[in-house]
């Protein structure tokens, strides 16, 4: 009995002490648990961006009457996976190429969409370009300016030549880097670094109706190349034509050669009588005229003028004819006088009865 009462205050002291230490202490496996579980929980913190940094860029694209588009995202953080579906509404066409800003896009075999592109770090623009699905070519919409040539003559001299390129339909264009190549497919005949200072021509709406580009005449060589002309719009269009030019070695009775076309419009009486007199060297020319379309070729220097008398007689009654007064890179007009700032071109003029 009395170990009995010994024993008892011993197993209440060790009870009292083993709940003195738990309390106090804390169990082992937890707190280690904790401390693990709060380094990864830093670490975790660390490696994600604040919602307020994170960069979400916008994709643009446009319907039209040949198809449809629909997207998986309409914008993404960089290199996030883009899904598209084009839709084809118009049976005559089907998709030729698709383009993010410059990346092609890739085609896929899914039941929701057929292309995809991965998210650059920036806003993208679909570039879709379409093609007849009987193979016949599209219309083109880049259109060769009339009064550039086919011909350009190597100058000994730091000389340029300027050709123009008009756009079927006015484009918008924001970026000239990015939406506009110019390639020459020969390099030795004209060399792309010959190719520069590529201009936008605006409209009042801010449309873009074409484009302008120079080339170094002194960088080039003997032979033909083709002008390739990608135009990456923003309302998808890759607008692409082919331009063929042929270099020669200067010549002393090429160099200075323009070609001017006259289209004699509401004439009533043939012939029609044209005077050219040159203010640069009082060179005096007389010309008769039987047709309502005249191909007149001269040699004259950069910068000279050229005032133009053209008339026909009708009863004894001489009739004045006039030409419309106009501004652009290769000349001018005014009042029948042409000022001429570039040769080796063709210059193509409506005339009319006095106005």
């Amino acid at each position: 009995m009395k170990k009995f009462v010994f024993l008892v205050p011993c197993f209440i002291s060790i009870i009292c002490l083993s709940l003195f230490l738990f309390l106090f202490l804390g169990p082992s496996n937890p707190n280690a648990n904790y401390n693990q579980n709060s380094q990864t929980g830093s670490d975790s913190s660390d490696n994600q961006t604040p919602d307020s940094s994170v960069v979400f860029y916008q994709i643009i694209f446009s319907n039209n009457e040949d198809y449809i588009v629909s997207l998986s995202k309409s914008s993404a953080m960089l290199g996030e996976t883009i899904y598209i579906k084009i839709e084809i509404i118009n049976n005559e066409k089907c998709i030729k190429e698709v383009f993010a800003n410059d990346i092609k896009c890739k085609e896929i075999e899914h039941s929701n969409y057929n292309y995809y592109f991965n998210m650059p770090n920036e806003n993208v623009t679909l570039n879709i370009k379409t093609e007849n699905v009987n193979g016949e070519i599209e219309e083109n919409k880049i259109l060769w300016d009339e009064n550039n040539t086919n011909s350009l003559i190597k100058s000994n001299e730091n000389d340029t030549s300027i050709l123009k390129f008009n756009f079927l339909y006015p484009e918008e264009i924001t970026s000239i880097q990015k939406q506009i190549s110019i390639i020459s497919t020969n390099q030795e005949c004209i060399p792309n670094t010959a190719i520069y200072d590529i201009s936008l021509i605006f409209l009042s709406n801010g449309l873009v109706s074409g484009i302008t580009f120079k080339i170094n005449l002194l960088l080039i060589n003997n032979g033909t190349t083709t002008i390739l002309i990608n135009v990456l719009t923003t309302n998808s269009f890759l607008l692409s034509n082919e331009f063929n030019l042929n270099v020669q070695e200067e010549s002393l009775e090429q160099n200075n050669e323009i070609k001017i076309k006259l289209n004699f419009l509401s004439i009533k009486e043939y012939p029609i009588f044209l005077n050219i007199y040159n203010l640069k060297n009082s060179e005096y020319l007389n010309y008769e005229i039987f047709n309502n379309e005249y191909l007149l070729s001269m040699n004259i220097e950069t910068g000279c003028s050229l005032i133009f008398d053209i008339y026909y007689i009708e009863n004894g009654i001489l009739n004045t004819l006039h030409i419309d007064d106009t501004t652009n890179d290769f000349y001018s007009i005014t009042n029948n006088e042409i000022t001429i700032y570039q040769n080796n071109i063709i210059i193509s003029l409506n005339v009319y009865n006095e106005k």
